[in-house]
């Protein structure tokens, strides 16, 4: 794993990227593609915040999500949402391929589905609601799961990925040509100085004219939004099948959230996949409440 050295004395960009997950090494290609001189700070190293531990699933579908959208800003202004998250599902495919970036990407069908048929009209209100903005959705019964549904919203033609090696392709492909990229340099402040931006780190400074933060919580967070957080913790398996796992993605509608994907691993220099299973846990401190017939984890990854 190539390791970036810690920012030592100061640097002048076009372009600063504060944030070494998928976010920020996609903003930084894609100003570097751009023209503009990049560098890009990590305060550990890349990818080891919530892209490196996430699923990997680049989706449109975001839960029971559209109808509430419309609801709050309208139609045209949702349609805006669900087109911006189609394009960017084509952004991060064309920058693996144009860099060579091997990620093992793979283009599934992503399902929100449902146990309770309680929901099932909300889960098919959904589907409507998508695919009135152009999604490519369909409402199904059968999601290739070995556990009953009720029903399901089906997202075709999305997109699965390994998190730390788009993360880390991106940075290498940044690096070199007068552009940077620095672990281990935390932020600790940040003033305007006339067209530019001077953002100090442990060790160096950095002028430019262009900052992103592209950080879970702003880091010098002087809007509190630290207050509105709460620690939590998901769970998640790995199972090694005999076979090919099934392709789909999916995600439950009821809380708490179990989501299913696969991931591939190198086995004896061989790629192979292998179902991933996780469970987004309540809050810290509530503990889960499992009821008869609930699907847990390891129902999930048979």
């Amino acid at each position: 794993m190539v390791a970036y050295e810690p920012l030592l004395g100061d640097l002048d960009v076009d372009v600063l990227v504060i944030g070494g997950g998928i976010a920020g090494t996609t903003t930084a290609l894609l100003r570097k593609e751009a023209g503009r001189s990049v560098a890009l700070v990590e305060a550990d190293r890349l990818a080891s915040g919530s892209t490196g531990r996430s699923t990997g699933t680049v989706t449109s579908q975001h839960d029971l999500f559209y109808v509430t959208v419309v609801d709050k800003v309208g139609e045209a202004s949702a349609q805006r949402s669900a087109e911006a998250n189609q394009a960017a599902i084509a952004i991060l495919e064309g920058l693996t391929d144009r860099h060579g970036v091997d990620a093992y990407p793979s283009r599934l069908a992503s399902h929100v589905f449902t146990r309770d048929e309680s929901m099932v009209d909300a889960v098919r209100i959904e589907a409507d609601a998508a695919r009135r903005l152009g999604l490519p959705t369909a409402f199904v019964e059968d999601v290739d799961l070995s556990f009953a549904v009720a029903g399901a919203v089906r997202f075709d033609g999305q997109l699965q990925i390994h998190p730390s090696r788009v993360v880390r392709g991106f940075a290498a492909a940044v690096a070199g040509d007068g552009w940077s990229v620095h672990e281990h340099s935390r932020v600790v402040g940040m003033s305007a100085n006339g067209d530019t931006v001077e953002v100090t780190t442990e060790r160096g400074t950095i002028r430019a004219r262009q900052p992103v933060v592209a950080t879970v919580l702003p880091v010098l967070d002087q809007g509190f939004e630290f207050a509105k957080t709460r620690p939590s913790r998901s769970y998640g398996i790995a199972a090694g099948l005999g076979g090919e796992p099934s392709e789909p993605m999916h995600i439950s509608a009821e809380s708490p959230k179990r989501s299913r994907t696969r991931t591939r691993i190198h086995a004896a220099a061989a790629r192979r996949p292998v179902p991933a299973v996780t469970q987004l846990a309540p809050p810290t401190g509530s503990g889960p409440s499992y009821r008869r017939g609930t699907p847990t984890p390891r129902m999930c990854s048979r």
